[in-house]
C-alpha cells in the first residue's frame, strides 16, 4: 500500500501544479462552468424529488392522447411531442429534457447580462453559487410546468 509519506516529491508537485492549472482553467470560462453546473444540478434535483408533480400528469396525458385544449400549454406539448419523436425518450423524460434545457438556458442568460453589465469573475463567479443555491430559483426544478420555457423566451 502506498502512504504519502512514499509519494515523491516531484510527483505530489506536479499533482498540485495540475490541480491549480485546471482550477484556473475552470475559473476563467464561467459559462461553460455555469452550464455544466445547471445541468448537474437540475438532474440531481429530478432524482431527488423522484415524482412528477401532479399539474404535470394531465398535461403529458394530453400529449400521449394528441388533443392539445389549453394555446400555453399546447407550446410545450408540441415541443414535448417533438423531443419524443426526435429522440425517443418517454414523455416524462422528454418534459424533464426540455425543463432542465429551460432552466439552464435561465442561468446562462442571467450570467451573460451580468458580463455584459462588466461584473469581475469574481463576482460572476458569486452569481453562479447564488443562483444554483437559492431556495426560490431550485424550488421548482424538479417540476414539469410551463413557465421556466416563457421565462426562457
Amino acid at each position: 500500500m502506498v502512504t504519502l509519506n512514499k509519494i515523491s516529491p516531484h510527483i505530489k508537485n506536479s499533482f498540485s501544479q495540475t490541480l491549480r492549472q485546471l482550477a484556473m482553467v475552470v475559473y476563467r470560462y464561467p459559462l461553460v462552468s455555469m452550464a455544466v453546473l445547471a445541468v448537474l444540478t437540475n438532474i440531481y434535483l429530478i432524482f431527488d424529488y423522484g415524482v412528477v408533480n401532479r399539474s404535470a400528469l394531465s398535461m403529458l396525458w394530453a400529449v400521449e392522447q394528441g388533443s392539445t385544449d389549453n394555446a400555453s400549454v399546447s407550446v410545450f406539448s408540441q415541443l414535448i411531442s417533438g423531443v419524443h419523436s426526435l429522440t425517443g425518450l418517454s414523455y416524462i423524460h422528454s418534459a424533464y429534457f426540455l425543463t432542465i434545457a429551460s432552466y439552464t438556458g435561465i442561468a446562462l442568460l442571467l450570467l451573460l447580462i451580468s458580463r455584459w453589465l462588466g461584473f469581475s469573475l469574481l463576482a460572476q463567479w458569486s452569481l453562479i453559487f447564488l443562483l444554483l443555491s437559492h431556495p426560490n430559483f431550485c424550488d421548482f426544478r424538479s417540476y414539469i410546468i410551463v413557465e421556466p420555457l416563457f421565462w426562457l423566451l
